[in-house]
């Protein structure tokens, strides 16, 4: 079996009458740097939020009156996939394509919680996306294993702001 990964594109946020602020990422290394208090690990602990991290999301002044959030990803395989969430949390909603705004059609529902027998949830979409559904992953020496799920991939790549140096 071939492994793959995907690209994260853009985030951005949304609300009623308010205009999108958008985050866009290259492929390869991006860096996102700025004076304290702008918004640095808002963007990590909502990218976080959007693969499947507990809501709601931390309530900060930038954040008032936007109340979703999009997330839009590109996989190796050339598809693409726009996900769309409550910043309260909850389901997911995936929408074929790369969106900057939200869609007017109903998207595919996805669930916030893993469950590996069942794949209408977020950690089964994207792992089978990446050719790691049903995957189990080594949890010590003894060969103990646990199901693999987004969650967890996440915190094996060190994905977040804690940085040592």
């Amino acid at each position: 079996m071939t492994y793959s990964g995907f690209q994260i594109r853009h985030l951005s946020f949304h609300g009623s009458g308010k205009e999108p602020p958008v985050v866009s990422f290259q492929s390869g290394l991006n860096v996102v740097y700025g004076a304290s208090d702008t918004g640095k690990s808002y963007i990590v602990e909502a990218i976080d939020f959007m693969l499947g991290g507990k809501g709601p999301l931390p309530d900060i002044p930038q954040a008032n009156g936007y109340d979703r959030v999009l997330l839009a990803i590109a996989f190796d395989d050339g598809s693409e996939t726009t996900l769309l969430r409550s910043m309260a949390g909850g389901r997911f909603q995936a929408f074929e394509g790369l969106h900057t705004s939200i869609p007017d059609a109903e998207g595919s529902p996805l669930g916030e919680i893993h469950n590996e027998r069942d794949e209408t949830n977020l950690s089964s979409f994207l792992l089978s996306k990446i050719g790691l559904a049903g995957k189990r992953i080594k949890k010590n020496a003894t060969d103990e294993t646990y199901a693999s799920e987004v969650g967890r991939l996440v915190g094996i790549v060190g994905f977040g702001t804690d940085c040592p140096y």
